[in-house]
């Protein structure tokens, strides 16, 4: 999610390792350790998506649960449209798919992107504190490193107006159209109680797009950034992916 990166698994993917997954935790570009382009207009939801396929390509990576949080989802929802076949399941955490004919994002949302587009020196470690109070102080510079200048957020500002409605219209309904029609894998959607971001019904929206995809999972005491409490997380995914564990190489 913006403006995370694959430090927000790091509660989540021990249990994933210790019950024998394969896991893959991918900085997107502009994001975490990944390069990082300045011009806002190298950063597309197409682009982004197109990274990934080809890191998954790459890996050779099959059988594979695809993990997406938050503010993202389209580019996440974009990787298994190249190669469909490698991909079995969805675990989406608090993901968010913006419309802006369907429903108006909240005024948190839209005060967060407008922060992350505008202010070139706002620290992101308290920014998130400000979302979810479990995020404590010394967690912070962690959030912060990726982005030690306004050069580093170019990818912050073109995501800020992503978040809010898709960039380009005929991708999102060939992503939508993928999900609504032809996707044929185990589908978990994750969703906390406490989410100031992500509306409550983002998650049932999402789940209208998703072919097959049951009721979401609420759980009540929990923020947007629910990765931070990821065993909890992680044991539910493990239970509910495991009729994949014979055949899945990655999660």
């Amino acid at each position: 999610g913006v403006p995370g990166w694959s430090y927000a698994f790091r509660h989540l993917i021990p249990t994933l390792l210790a019950a024998g997954d394969r896991v893959i935790a991918v900085d997107l570009p502009g994001f975490g350790k990944s390069d990082k382009p300045k011009k806002e207009a190298a950063h597309s939801e197409r682009w982004h998506a197109q990274v990934v396929q080809e890191l998954v390509e790459r890996l050779d990576a099959r059988a594979v649960v695809l993990v997406t949080h938050g503010l993202n989802a389209m580019v996440a929802l974009g990787v298994p449209l190249a190669a469909p076949e490698r991909f079995a399941g969805l675990l989406a955490i608090n993901a968010w798919l913006a419309d802006a004919q369907v429903q108006t994002p909240n005024k948190a949302l839209q005060k967060w992107t407008e922060q992350l587009a505008r202010k070139p020196r706002l620290s992101i470690g308290e920014q998130m504190a400000r979302a979810d109070s479990t995020i404590a102080e010394a967690e912070w510079p962690a959030w912060d490193a990726p982005f030690p200048d306004s050069g580093y957020r170019a990818a912050l500002r073109a995501f800020a107006a992503i978040a809010l409605a898709p960039q380009d219209a005929e991708w999102a309904r060939q992503v939508l159209h993928f999900w609504r029609e032809q996707w044929s894998g185990s589908s978990l959607l994750i969703a906390g109680g406490k989410d100031v971001l992500v509306d409550a019904n983002a998650a049932n929206r999402l789940q209208q797009h998703i072919r097959g995809a049951g009721e979401a999972v609420v759980i009540p005491d929990l923020g947007h950034f629910i990765s931070q409490h990821g065993a909890d997380v992680a044991l539910r995914a493990v239970e509910y992916f495991s009729p994949l564990r014979n055949t899945s190489e990655s999660f």
